[in-house]
């Protein structure tokens, strides 16, 4: 059947409805195809495609990957996350890959499973991966409550996007106090403002030879030039003493002390 065959058959079986048709598609890449295709050009007018919240794999940033695999790596760590996740590249690597190599990354259908593996081994660290939209946010709030309620500590990271348009990365973490009833009572934390030190967190490309890092638009920048862009460091030349001795073999031995 060819493409004009199964519009005329859309168009009859349109024709026979008593009310018009919406159709939604939940996923980013499902409205890129419809767009690209001029699928809503081809349907009736009682027929009609709505576009969703989209899913985790069509709105996670490369970066987010990136610091999810160098958390993942960390020994004692455990990343729970939704299967989707599994296969969404980062620079170089996905988590798929990185189960293979031993990282330990578990499959969970709900926030508060992770909240379970939490319980189940206190002496690991499981870190959610709370991807998303709106739709999700209210059980992951929900598990945090949970979390202050059931654990003795927690640990929370978050993105907040300011109305200027920038994006700020926060921290928080403490611990609950409970009363006598074993119920929690208030919460004794800090709240980190750490956006830089997400900026310099994850994966870096870098050159074998040259040394350069590949940032995220595929631009190879010096190291300096690289940590300068996304941090405030500023860096001062010098000479290590075993390039002193290899490029200037002239100087004294003591000329550091000089």
């Amino acid at each position: 059947m060819n493409i004009a065959e199964t519009v005329r058959n859309v168009r009859s079986a349109a024709e026979s409805l008593s009310r018009p048709l919406v159709f939604m598609e939940v996923c980013g890449t499902h409205t890129v195809s419809a767009f690209r295709t001029g699928l809503r050009s081809l349907l009736p007018d009682n027929v009609s495609l709505l576009s969703g919240p989209g899913c985790p794999v069509c709105v996670t940033p490369t970066g987010y990957l990136d610091q999810a695999i160098a958390i993942g790596r960390q020994p004692g760590t455990v990343i729970a996350t939704f299967g989707d996740m599994l296969r969404v590249p980062g620079t170089e690597s996905a988590l798929e890959k990185e189960r293979a190599r031993g990282t330990d990354v578990r499959i969970v259908y709900s926030p508060m499973d992770a909240l379970k593996m939490a319980q189940a081994e206190p002496d690991k660290s499981v870190v959610f991966l709370g991807v998303g939209f709106e739709t999700t946010t209210p059980t992951i709030a929900w598990t945090i409550k949970e979390a202050a309620e059931k654990l003795s500590r927690y640990q929370i990271e978050y993105r907040i996007l300011p109305r200027d348009g920038s994006e700020k990365w926060v921290l928080g973490k403490g611990h609950a106090e409970y009363n006598e009833a074993e119920k929690p009572v208030r919460l004794i934390g800090t709240i980190q403002d750490i956006t830089e030190i997400n900026l310099l967190r994850g994966i870096l490309p870098i050159c074998s030879f040259c040394k350069k890092i590949r940032d995220d638009k595929g631009y190879w920048d010096q190291v300096e030039v690289y940590v300068a862009k996304h941090s405030d460091v500023l860096f001062s030349h010098s000479f290590c003493p075993e390039c002193v001795d290899k490029h200037y073999p002239e100087f004294p031995e003591n000329w550091e002390d000089k």
